[in-house]
Formats: structure tokens, sequence, C-alpha cells
């Protein structure tokens, strides 16, 4: 159920049913419904045309400790959530052959609506999906993330496409630290990182 409610941005725990406020859309789900699937609903085809396979990029995106401060584990609470945000959707706009896969673990927690509902208007639709859960892929015995993306590409017959992956886990990441873009979990996506993240979008600008 979407409607409009308060500016405020907060997160709200009660019963059987959570919201999420954002700017001004409310969400409002049931913890009985199934979260999304990866692979399911939005996450089940590329949202490109196939005669652009040579000129993509898809960002693995993390949540906690890049578009917020880490959290602690827990949703943000103190008004600060997704501050990094536009910052990120300016970048991506001067990109537009980029795709966004969200690997937070937030996609474990919250429906794909939810999930999707602080982007921008003009961001939401570049976003395929959310990786597969933790544990999915071939085992490892740290690198769970960079499974997971790797499970994903797999699944959606893109394993030799270009990726890179923004996230602050830096020890989830093994054989592929060179498309990882780390950020300071009490620092975000700040100057350096986007920087970082430019370079490779440009490595695939068409």
């Amino acid at each position: 159920m979407i409607s409009h409610r308060s500016p405020n941005d907060r997160f709200e725990k009660s019963g059987l049913v959570k919201s999420l406020v954002l700017s001004d859309l409310h969400i409002e789900f049931s913890t009985d419904a199934p979260l999304l699937a990866f692979g399911i609903g939005r996450g089940s085809h590329m949202a490109w045309p196939l005669d652009e396979r040579a000129a993509r990029m898809i960002l693995f995106l993390d949540f906690d400790g890049v578009l917020h401060l880490e959290g602690e584990g827990h949703l943000p609470r103190d008004g600060t959530d997704f501050c990094f945000l536009p910052s990120l959707e300016a970048l991506l706009r001067e990109f537009p052959h980029v795709r966004i896969v969200i690997s937070s673990s937030w996609r474990e927690r919250l429906a794909f609506e939810a999930l999707i509902a602080p982007f921008a208007e003009d961001i939401r639709p570049r976003i395929l999906g959310v990786t597969p859960p933790r544990g999915s892929g071939v085992p490892h015995p740290f690198a769970h993330r960079e499974g997971e993306i790797l499970a994903w590409l797999q699944a959606h017959g893109a394993a030799d496409e270009p990726w890179v992956a923004l996230d602050d886990a830096e020890w989830q990441f093994d054989r592929h630290k060179d498309r990882l873009v780390a950020c300071g979990s009490f620092v975000g996506f700040d100057a350096e990182a986007c920087a970082a993240l430019r370079a490779h979008f440009e490595s695939t600008r068409p």
C-alpha cells in the first residue's frame, strides 16, 4: 500500500506491520508477506536492450556504511538515512549505461518496493533486483558478499559483464577486490569513493 504521509524520514515497526516513510512516500507491508527473492519480479530480467550488451555496467550496491554511516546492524533512526544517496544518484545520472543490483543486507528485511523507495524516481527503473541470500554461490570462508554477487551474475547470464561493487565490507571480497570500491564504514560515500567509482564507470562508457 502506498500513500502520502509526513515528509520526515523514519522506519517504524509495530506488530505485524512495518512502515518505511521516505520523503513524502509511505509504504506499508506485512512481515508475513514474502520478501523479494533474487531474480523474481524486477530482478528477473535485464533492463536494457540486448544490442547494448557491450556498453553496460552493473553496480552492486550496499547501504550501511555507504549510503549512510554504519548502523551497527539496525536500520538508522536518527534522520541520517541515505544522506549520501543524492551524491551517488548525481554520479549515476552522468552514466546512464549503469544498472544497479542491491547487495545490502536490507534486502533480507524489506519488501522490494520499500527497498527502492529511497531512490529518486528516475533512478528506480535502473534497479534490476537484489543478490541472492547469504550462503548462495560457491562456499567461501569469508567472502560471502562476493559469492552472492557472482551467483547473481551466473543466474542472469551476466558472468562476463563488467561490474563493480560499492561496499564497506572489504573483507567480504577475495578474488575480485579490483572490482570493489570500498567505503569507510563511518565515512560513507565520500569524494574519494566517488572518484574511484567514476573511474570504473568511465572504463565502460559507451
